[in-house]
This record gives structure tokens, C-alpha cells and sequence, in this order.
């Protein structure tokens, strides 16, 4: 079973070369080697020693699984040893380095945490738009063709040289099928090894990088299949692990039917018959009065901007102006740190936001409002347009409509964007023609404080030095946020001459206004730069401020509270004083919150005004921490963590009957 020279040199050139390609095109698409955003990265020579030896150790049973399928075919489809070395070494290079390169333009193009892993579990209508974005950006066609003709080339050329040089053919003679699969397996083997020892040294930040190899993402695919006994989709070395191998009805995700004696999910125990979340009714508005509202929406905007200063001046002095003439709640989080639910889950008052249901839209439609809507995103992503219910709107204008003005790179649905400048322009203009008389409910949705942070047409209103996008890293930590600052000092400026707008307009005394947004933005204060990938603070408190608007708003403040507080506080009568909201703590309150899809998070929380209880799928464990603070912390009591995973189960049983129902109505 003695492998021939040749081909062990082929192996260590096949790892070298996958193994720097990869290295390459993660670091120069994600920052991961200098913190980019949205993903964990590598600092100081253990962690990247760690990440070499993982990465070879995958990428060799990679290479070695290629080959050991691929042989058999090889020798029967030509007698040539060198053909076979030649087609070997480009199926071993090919596949990897495709995958790598179709992973980097996932992530330039959309400046956001992705990885060819979410078309296969993207939720949202996120795969579709990864899929979209690797059609467009795909090499030209002459490019893929040129690719053809090489292999070709090299493998005729590879024949020639052979017959050429007879010698050639004993020594590039690949080795048999049987030692190939004995090595598949020693490497396989190794692999588990190694990743427990590199594991101790910087878990969270090797499962990101060494997961977006081929050989990190397809291999693990295959060893879950492979222990997957049960075909339930989960498998003995999956995360979380299948509490149940050889019971299908059975897996950490499965719907937990309650009061039948099992527990499905295998977290919690059996869901109880008689748990149920307090009932969501379709709030009623109370009161005659019809005030013009508002509405504006603010992207990865954090709370903590209203108190910032940059140079000694305020980043954020108008909306700190307009808290401090009305009222602002310290205590306001998003259930997902993620745009679409967070915004889904505002309009239609529920954690769990369905297509076709009735939104804040229909809310205002129904008192006789004009319904106008201004965003700087494409409102089409991910069946925004369904769910909120766009098309009820009188007026909607969204970056769609502007792709000649945008301001990101892509003009694809996900990534689509246009300024603060443009939006006003609509806004401004819609404004000064609406009717004073009928009651106005606007949206206006600014997108600017989007990574990458800053673009050609935000002004310097805070003296800041430029950013360059291959600049946003973890050691320009500081940089990178004062860009941010400064782009929010424009957003600021946006709303100011927004608002002074619709006062000129409508009149300050019959003019409400609402600033809130879909959540904040990390800026590797805990470890990372971005959102959608913790429930620290950073990524989860947002600003919520109310203008010409009473009544009480008790804390801490979700999404899902924000339509029936509306309902209840808005239309109540005027008085000649401005009305003020009232915003105080309130012990039983909780909002929840989760982490990836509903139906299949990583981590759920309550968080309270007091504290933040976590319950953490893959280590099934759960604790609790100050409101504030970003790690672990003491355990929680057991009666908090099961309220906490009873009311996910609810929620994960609704969101699956929800999804149920739309594929029976599209079938039909």
C-alpha cells in the first residue's frame, strides 16, 4: 500500500494550495484575520498556528474523499497514469477552490455575514437571494469557458507528455483505491484530533473560519449524514446533538406536542397541555383624535448614539433634542437582531409576523390616513412586500426604483441601498404636496448606517478621518466607529429636516413623530463587528423615541409591544400641551429574544429590566446575567428557563403552522 512519490507530492501541494487560496479570499472578503464584519477573526500567532493545522487536516480528507470516489471512475474512463495525475490534481484543486471563490462573492457583494452554508438553511427568502447574488456574480462566460478548455489542454497535453516519456507512466501510477480510503480515514480521524486541540485554543473564532472552507462545510455534512441513523436530520456529531439516534420523532428542534408524554425537542421535558401565551389581539384604537404620525426607521443604529460625542460635538443632536421634548425609553430591544423580522415584527404586533395578515398599514388605512412609505432598502427582499403589506400603501417608493443611484456595490434585492439625500428627496416632495387635511401616516426608512458605514455621499459633519472599506478591521477599531458616527450625524440631519418639514406642513400640534430602528451594530466590543450574531446590548438595544405622544409605556419595550401601545396612547385627545409619553420599568415585562430562525435558534432569552436569562441549544445549558453584561453568567432558576423554552415552543409551533399554511396556498 506504498504511495508513489508523486502523488504524496500532489497531496502537499493540493493542502498548500487550498489552504492559502482559502486563506486569501477569506481575508481579503470577511477581515478575518483582522476583524471584518459580521465574522469572528484570528489574532496572535496561536490562533493562527490553530487555524493552519485544522485547515489542513480538513482540507486532506477532503481531497483524499475527492480522489477516493474518483479514481475508479478515472481509470475506467482512461488508461493514461498521467491523465489520471492530471484529472486528480484538478478535481482536488477545483472543487475547493470553486466553493471559495463562490463564498467571496457572497460576502464582497453583500457586506454582510454570509457563507454558501445559507442556501441550504437561509430562512426568509435568504436563499433565494444568495442564489441570485451567485448567478450575478458569476465569472463572464469566457472566463468558465477559458477554465474548460485549460483542464482540457492539461489533460491532452498531459497524454502527450507521457507517450513522450514512457517513464512517466510508472511514476505518476496512482496508488490504489484501498490505501486511498485507509488514508481518507486515518485524515478523517486526524481531523477530529486536531480540531479538539486548536478548539481549546480559540473555539468561536476557528468554528467561523475553518467552517467556511470547503472542507469545514462540506465535510461535517457529510459525517452528520453518516451518523444521522434515524434520518431526522440530526446526527450524533451535529450541534446540538440528536438526543434520540434511533427515534426520528425525536431531534433538538422538533415540534413539541404537548401533554402526550414525550418530549420532542428533548429540552424542557413534555410542553404541558395547559401552557399558553398570553392571548395577541388586534388592537383597537382608542380615542377620536387623528394626529399625522411620523414614522421613522433607523438601520443598524445604535441607542447609544443619542449620547455620543465625536470632536466635542454631538453625533445625534437633533433626535437628542426631540427625546428630550418628548420622551425616550432606555429599555427598548429587538427580538432578532436581524432587519426583516425585527421590522415585520413591529408592523404586525407579534413575535410572529404571517404573510397577508393585517399591519400597522391597515391600522391607520382604517381611520381614513393616507399610508406613504420612503425606505432606502428594497422593500421586494425576502417577502417584505407580504409581510408588512406594502402594496395597501398609497404612496411607495423604495431603492428599487433608484438603482441608477445606489450607493452599494450590488443591486441585488439583499444588498440593494440608496442615501439619506435620495430617500429626503421623495420624502420631502411627497410632503409638500399632501393634503394637510387628511391625516398622514408616513414611513421613512433611513439605511446609511449600514456596514460598510460610510459611502461617496454622507458629509463630514463631525471631522472624522476618512474610511476606505478595506480598512474596517479590529486593530482600526475606532476609525471604523467613528465613521459610523459621523454617517449617523448625517442620518440625524436627515430626520431634522424631515421633521421640521412636516411640522411646516401639518402644524407641530397635529403632528406626531416615532424613532425607533431594526438594531444595533457591534463594534468588536465583543469580539465582533456587526449584528445577527449575539443578544448583547450593542446588537439588540435600539433608540425609541416618541414626539407629541402620551399616555403610558411601560419597560422594557419589543416590536411586537410597539402597534397596540400606538393604538391605545395616539389617538387620544390633544390638549393645548403637547402630550408626553410616560415610559417606566416594569418587573413582569419580558421581551423575547432569539438568535437565527425561530423555528431552529441557537440561543432564546427573556430579557427583563433587571436581567437577561439565556438558554443556549448547543451547550443545553442556561444562565443568567445583569441586563448589560455580555457573557455567561450565574445559572438561571429553573422555573425562568422553562417559562423561557415553553414560550419558544409556542412561538416555534405558530411560526411552522404559519409556514404550513402558505405552502398548502401556493400549491394550491
Amino acid at each position: 500500500m506504498r504511495w508513489p512519490a508523486s502523488w504524496l507530492w500532489l497531496l502537499l501541494g493540493s493542502l498548500c494550495a487550498v489552504g492559502l487560496s482559502d486563506a486569501l479570499l477569506m481575508g481579503l472578503s470577511t477581515g478575518y484575520f483582522a476583524g471584518g464584519f459580521n465574522t469572528a477573526y484570528l489574532d496572535g500567532t496561536g490562533p493562527l498556528l490553530a487555524y493552519a493545522l485544522g485547515g489542513a487536516a480538513l482540507d486532506a480528507g477532503l481531497v483524499l474523499g475527492l480522489w477516493a470516489l474518483s479514481l475508479p471512475i478515472l481509470r475506467r474512463v482512461t488508461t493514461s497514469p498521467s491523465q489520471v495525475f492530471c484529472a486528480a490534481g484538478i478535481l482536488g484543486l477545483g472543487v475547493p477552490m470553486a466553493f471559495a471563490i463562490a463564498d467571496y462573492n457572497l460576502h464582497v457583494t453583500l457586506g454582510r455575514l454570509v457563507s454558501t452554508s445559507l442556501l441550504r438553511v437561509g430562512s426568509s427568502g435568504s436563499s433565494a437571494g444568495m442564489a441570485a447574488v451567485l448567478v450575478d456574480e458569476l465569472p463572464p462566460i469566457g472566463w468558465l469557458l477559458g477554465a474548460l478548455v485549460v483542464g482540457v489542454a492539461l489533460l491532452i497535453g498531459a497524454g502527450r507528455l507521457e507517450r513522450r516519456i514512457p517513464r512517466l507512466a510508472a511514476r505518476l501510477a496512482p496508488p490504489a483505491v484501498r490505501s486511498v480510503w485507509l488514508a481518507f480515514l486515518v485524515a478523517a480521524s486526524a481531523r477530529g484530533g486536531l480540531l479538539l486541540c486548536v478548539a481549546a485554543v480559540a473555539a468561536e473564532d476557528l468554528r467561523f473560519g475553518l467552517g467556511r472552507k470547503a472542507s469545514g462545510a462540506l465535510l461535517p455534512q457529510l459525517v452528520q449524514r453518516v451518523t444521522d441513523w434515524d434520518r431526522d436530520g440530526f446526527g450524533m456529531l451535529a450541534s446540538p446533538p440528536d438526543p434520540a439516534p434511533w427515534n426520528g420523532a425525536i431531534h433538538p428542534y422538533a415540534i413539541d406536542i404537548p401533554g402526550n408524554g414525550v418530549d420532542e425537542n428533548g429540552v424542557g421535558g413534555d410542553h404541558p397541555a395547559d401552557f399558553a401565551l398570553p392571548e395577541a389581539r388586534t388592537p383597537r384604537a382608542a380615542g377620536a383624535s387623528s394626529p399625522h404620525l411620523l414614522l421613522i426607521y433607523l438601520e443598524s443604529f445604535r441607542a447609544d448614539l443619542l449620547d455620543r460625542e465625536i470632536n466635542g460635538r454631538e453625533v445625534t443632536p437633533f433626535l437628542r433634542a426631540l427625546a428630550a421634548q418628548g420622551a425616550r425609553s432606555e429599555r427598548a430591544f429587538v427580538h432578532s437582531p436581524s432587519t426583516l423580522p425585527s421590522r415585520a415584527q413591529l408592523f404586525s404586533g407579534s413575535v410572529v409576523a404571517r404573510s397577508g395578515q393585517r399591519t400597522l398599514l391597515d391600522d391607520f388605512r382604517a381611520r381614513g390616513y393616507a399610508v406613504a412609505w420612503f425606505s432606502g432598502q428594497d422593500d421586494s427582499y425576502g417577502g417584505t412586500d407580504q409581510l408588512l403589506g406594502l402594496e395597501r400603501a398609497d404612496v411607495f417608493y423604495h431603492a428599487r426604483q433608484d438603482v441608477a443611484r445606489r450607493t452599494s456595490r450590488s443591486a441585488t434585492p439583499v444588498g440593494l441601498q440608496v442615501s439619506w439625500k435620495t430617500v429626503l428627496e421623495h420624502a420631502l416632495a411627497y410632503v409638500e404636496r399632501a393634503d394637510p387635511a387628511r391625516p398622514q401616516f408616513l414611513y421613512v426608512n433611513f439605511v446609511d448606517t449600514h456596514f460598510p458605514y460610510t459611502h461617496d455621499e454622507v458629509d463630514d459633519m463631525l471631522g472624522v478621518e476618512g474610511l476606505e472599506r478595506g480598512e474596517i478591521r479590529a486593530d482600526r477599531a475606532e476609525q471604523v466607529f467613528r465613521a459610523y458616527a459621523n454617517t449617523a450625524a448625517n442620518v440625524d440631519r436627515a430626520a431634522e429636516l424631515l421633521v421640521r418639514a412636516c411640522r411646516a406642513r401639518f402644524g407641530s400640534h397635529s403632528l406626531a413623530v416615532l424613532v425607533t430602528g431594526d438594531h444595533g451594530q457591534s463594534f468588536y466590543e465583543t469580539g465582533t463587528l456587526g449584528h445577527g450574531q449575539q443578544l448583547h446590548p450593542a446588537q439588540t438595544r435600539v433608540p425609541f423615541i416618541v414626539w407629541g405622544v402620551g399616555g403610558d409605556w411601560p419597560e422594557p419595550i419589543g416590536p411586537s409591544d410597539v402597534r397596540a401601545l400606538l393604538a391605545r396612547n395616539l389617538f387620544q385627545p390633544r390638549a393645548a400641551e403637547l402630550p408626553r409619553a410616560r415610559f417606566a420599568p416594569d418587573p413582569q415585562r419580558r421581551v423575547f429574544q432569539y438568535l437565527g430562525p425561530l423555528s431552529r435558534p441557537e440561543r432564546i432569552a427573556f430579557r427583563s429590566s433587571d436581567r437577561l436569562v439565556v438558554f443556549d441549544f448547543a451547550a443545553n445549558r442556561a444562565w443568567q446575567t445583569g441586563p448589560s453584561a455580555p457573557g455567561d453568567g450565574e445559572p438561571a432558576a429553573p422555573q425562568d428557563v422553562l417559562r423561557l423554552i415553553r414560550s419558544w415552543e409556542v412561538l416555534q409551533r405558530v411560526e411552522l403552522a404559519e409556514a404550513g399554511e402558505r405552502r398548502t396556498e401556493q400549491g394550491g
